[in-house]
């Protein structure tokens, strides 16, 4: 921009002095459009390393209740939810869903259980699918999943 303008020894014409301002404010967008892609790119890259770190840890779980909590703590921490719950089938029976571990829930009442066989509620019908619940919240691009 300087040795655009001290190219011109000190003759500056107005079209010049307007494509000036033009140019710099150009660059000054770029700049800040870069400095954005690569700021997000960096969240995204730590993202995924932290993502692939809890799936080392769930490898290494001793039992079906620390995998739950780290499914929990994955779900709120890293994907934004806000309320996470992970039911698991109870052996023996295809209907009877308990809940292993939660985060988020403002009223701890211990595990829950879940015949999805006489369960109305819309819990009970995504276990029946095999879905997550979900619902929008009031914070942008966000939701509260509830896991089964």
């Amino acid at each position: 921009m300087a040795s655009y303008l001290i190219g011109t020894h000190g003759r500056v014409t107005a079209s010049q002095a307007v494509d000036a301002v033009i140019s710099a404010v150009i660059a000054v967008f770029v700049a800040e459009a870069l400095s954005y892609v690569i700021s997000r790119h960096a969240r995204a890259e730590e993202g995924v390393r932290q993502l692939l770190e809890a799936t080392r840890q769930l490898g290494r779980a001793a039992d079906e209740a620390e995998a739950g909590d780290l499914l929990c703590r994955v779900a709120t921490e890293l994907l934004a939810a806000q309320l996470a719950i992970v039911y698991a089938a109870q052996p023996g029976s295809q209907s009877r869903y308990k809940s292993l571990a939660s985060r988020g829930v403002r009223v701890p009442v211990g595990p829950q259980e879940i015949n999805i066989d006489h369960e109305p509620s819309g819990a009970g019908e995504c276990l029946r699918r095999g879905v997550p619940i979900s619902w929008p919240t009031r914070r942008p691009r966000r939701s509260c999943r509830v896991g089964s």
